[in-house]
């Protein structure tokens, strides 16, 4: 906790920094699993490979993991989910469902574009659930305003937050233009290793 003066106002406001915990561990993780255990092909992956090389070798110690599929693709969705719900509840608290819900939509319909074909990726009702989980349990567990005053242009700096997190998601789509419902070679380190270090079938791209 810490305070700051209002100017003009004998009351101090109070900010809470507790509420950021709840955005930055989800967005970290979710990074980890993006970065280390996805496509080589997502947009974010293309660029810090060729930005930082040695994110190749990062991807290497990876190359072996097998995890569930709900875990590399759906729980990255939930997290999305949650730390933007979190943040726009730092913002508005619990009073503004539309604000609030404003993830959840946006998540929805990156869902459904996916399965009319206007972006890559494969639709999984599973994201759905998972979606739906992450706005739940943000709604129980991340519902802290920022601070008891008001902030100044909630709608604004609403917006900009939506927008941010709609940048980080389309970032990790599948930077091919076409659906690969098989890929060997997904969770390799490049794309030029040979398939035996993984037999994980990957059969999904895009969020």
């Amino acid at each position: 906790m810490a305070t700051l003066a209002q100017p003009g106002i004998h009351r101090t406001a109070t900010i809470n920094y507790a509420p950021a915990s709840h955005i930055v561990i989800p967005l970290a993780i979710s990074a980890v699993i993006y970065i280390g255990l996805r496509s080589p092909h997502l947009h974010i992956n293309r660029l810090l490979i060729q930005l930082v090389p040695s994110i190749a070798n990062v991807r290497e110690l990876f190359a072996s993991v097998h995890l569930p599929a709900w875990f590399l693709f759906t729980l990255p969705d939930a997290l999305w989910v949650y730390a933007l719900t979190s943040w726009l509840l730092t913002i508005w608290g619990p009073l503004r469902p539309i604000w609030i819900g404003s993830g959840l939509m946006a998540a929805f319909l990156t869902e459904y574009a996916q399965l009319l074909g206007i972006l890559a990726g494969t639709y999984d009702p599973a994201d759905l659930l998972g979606d739906l989980g992450g706005f739940a349990a943000a709604l129980l567990f991340a519902a802290q305003p920022l601070t008891n005053y008001p902030l100044k242009n909630p709608r604004t700096q609403s917006l900009l937050t939506v927008a941010a997190f709609v940048i980080i998601g389309l970032g990790v789509i599948d930077s091919r233009a076409i659906s690969v419902k098989q890929d060997t070679n997904a969770l390799l380190p490049t794309q030029h290793m040979p398939p035996v270090v993984s037999t994980q079938v990957v059969t999904r791209t895009g969020r």
